[in-house]
């Protein structure tokens, strides 16, 4: 599902002990499709280089844009059907 949102962009991160990791801590996107690995808070843009940066600076701000509200309403239709609240 999160391919479906991904700008149209190129991102390799690790490899360099080769890609069958048994923590799938190694990122491919090729075209804006996960390949493989776990999006994290270091691949989406805690810094530079992260899908944020890239898209900001190989598409723009519009599809910067686009990217953090498809993701934004992805967390919100998630916690709408699996999370819960406690009241007294």
């Amino acid at each position: 599902m999160i391919s479906l949102v991904i700008p149209d962009i190129n991102l390799q991160r690790g490899g360099d002990k080769g890609w069958c990791c048994y923590k799938d801590s190694n990122v491919m996107i090729k075209k804006g499709q996960l390949l493989c690995g776990i999006m994290n808070k270091k691949i989406v843009g805690a810094g530079g280089g992260g899908i944020v940066h890239l898209s900001w600076r190989d598409l723009g701000h519009e599809a910067c844009k686009m990217f953090l509200s498809d993701c934004q309403n992805i967390v919100n239709n998630w916690l709408v059907e699996n999370g819960f609240s406690v009241g007294v």
